[in-house]
């Protein structure tokens, strides 16, 4: 795991200023599409950073400054896989500290039902005798250290599609979110 946090996403301190725009759309109960937009953002550093979501009705920029996030726009809530998409594209595993003090177990039968290799996170049961409380499950592909899936013990999981290179580091050139076996969003990279 700790090998894989080096090798995706765009976090970390050797990480240089980085733009990226992706396209997305989130879908109804039925698989119909809901609604569609854009995610944009621009990256400077830790405390230099604007992001941007476009919908069809609204759009909101917040932007990261040396004193707090400032947010312009619309200030209505944004639906759930919109506030996960960020995490998704850029930073989608756990820290370093927290895969350091948690149990990593293989999983098998995999998720994806191939040949990926498939881990999943357990924290220390809560009571004596109980199982350990499940953080996430993880697949990466079966050669390297790419991320293929994430997933959660309320059947929501993330396929990471068509992977790009940016600064050395893989992030998905697509991705798609199911929620119980139900597409409810997916989003595709534009601009990288």
């Amino acid at each position: 795991m700790l090998q894989a946090l080096k090798a995706n996403g765009l976090a970390g301190s050797d990480i240089q200023p980085w733009h990226l725009k992706a396209s997305w759309k989130i879908f109804d109960e039925q698989g119909n599409m809901k609604d569609q937009g854009t995610y944009e953002e621009l990256w400077a550093g830790p405390h230099k950073d604007r992001n941007t979501v476009t919908a069809s009705t609204y759009s909101q920029t917040s932007y990261m400054t040396e004193n707090g996030p400032v947010q312009s726009g619309a200030l209505g809530s944004v639906p759930w896989q919109l506030m996960d998409l960020r995490h998704d594209l850029l930073d989608p595993l756990p820290q370093a500290a927290r895969i350091r003090t948690t149990d990593i177990e293989s999983l098998q039968p995999n998720p994806l039902n191939d040949n990926s290799r498939c881990v999943v996170m357990k924290g220390p049961p809560p009571l004596p005798g109980t199982e350990g409380v499940v953080f996430g499950t993880y697949c990466f592909d079966p050669l390297n250290a790419i991320l293929r899936l994430t997933g959660d013990p309320n059947k929501t999981h993330t396929l990471f599609k068509n992977p790009v290179i940016l600064q050395g580091r893989d992030i998905p050139g697509d991705l798609e979110i199911w929620s119980k076996g139900q597409l409810t969003f997916s989003a595709h990279l534009q601009v990288f």
